[in-house]
């Protein structure tokens, strides 16, 4: 008996640090784009089926920006985001492109390419990319997409809080 009780602990205990950090956190849908700020320092995206995520991370100034683009929207969703980026200061800008469940499934990774492309020839010249290591991206526990939510004062994944559905929900990763 007491197993369950604990395991009833951590349930609840759980999902009041999930509705805590719903609180804080800005999660991009199809189509927006998500910036941190000071009131809302966790940012991500979920239901990346045949869409792309894209990240763009400055760890030294603790900002950070998501987009979550439908594959005809990819190139004008990457502009933007790319708008958003000071182009006075040097500043090191740490990126991800992450293709969704599907894209990954059928081995089509075109539009990560295209997209880095783009990147590579539009980025300004005062900021230096780096690919972001710690993205941690997980599969949605209620359908076969990828979803990924990080802190951005310390770059921290925060996913597997952030969208917990119980401890019975799938958790594979990527």
């Amino acid at each position: 008996m007491d197993k369950y009780l604990k395991d009833d602990y951590y349930d609840e205990e759980a999902y009041r640090l999930r509705f805590y950090l719903e609180e804080h956190a800005k999660i991009a849908h199809m189509g927006e784009i998500v910036v941190s700020s000071a009131e809302k320092p966790i940012i991500g995206t979920t239901a990346l089926d045949t869409c792309i995520g894209i990240v763009f991370y400055d760890r030294k100034n603790k900002k950070g920006i998501v987009g979550h683009a439908y594959d005809s929207g990819k190139i004008k969703m990457m502009h933007d985001m790319i708008e958003l980026l000071d182009k006075d200061n040097h500043q090191v800008i740490e990126y991800a492109i992450v293709s969704g469940y599907r894209n990954v499934e059928r081995k089509n990774f075109t539009g990560e390419i295209e997209l880095l492309d783009y990147l590579e020839k539009h980025c300004p010249k005062n900021i230096e990319l780096k690919p972001f290591q710690s993205l941690n991206i997980q599969v949605c526990s209620n359908v076969l997409a990828y979803e990924f939510a990080f802190e951005v004062s310390k770059g921290e994944n925060v996913g597997n809080y952030l969208f917990y559905e119980g401890r019975n929900s799938r958790n594979k990763y990527r």
